[in-house]
């Protein structure tokens, strides 16, 4: 009996981390599509995202921009890399 609930309690939690996975992949997915439909859309809107961003971006250093594309990565992937923490250290100190 005890062996049953124990199995009973790891099936529920799979069951619960595969719903999780399936909530995050729908809600990237929504934000993709909705983002790219924005962006696609409006030319003037697009414009002036990608010179600002050419701006930010251009001002940084490299290891900035390392940091920033770690960090864009890192979200992206749900995870938070050893890197990304590194980089941003050394940007502070």
């Amino acid at each position: 009996m005890q062996l049953r609930r124990e199995a009973v309690e790891v099936a529920e939690e799979i069951r619960r981390e595969n719903r999780e996975a399936v909530e995050n992949v729908v809600s990237d997915s929504v934000f993709s599509v909705v983002f790219m439909f924005l962006v696609l859309r409006d030319n003037i809107g697009r414009s002036v995202l990608f010179r600002t961003m050419g701006r930010a971006f251009g001002g940084l250093s490299d290891t900035g921009k390392a940091f920033l594309i770690i960090s864009a990565a890192d979200i992206v992937c749900g995870y938070h890399s050893e890197e990304g923490w590194l980089s941003a250290v050394n940007l502070i100190w």
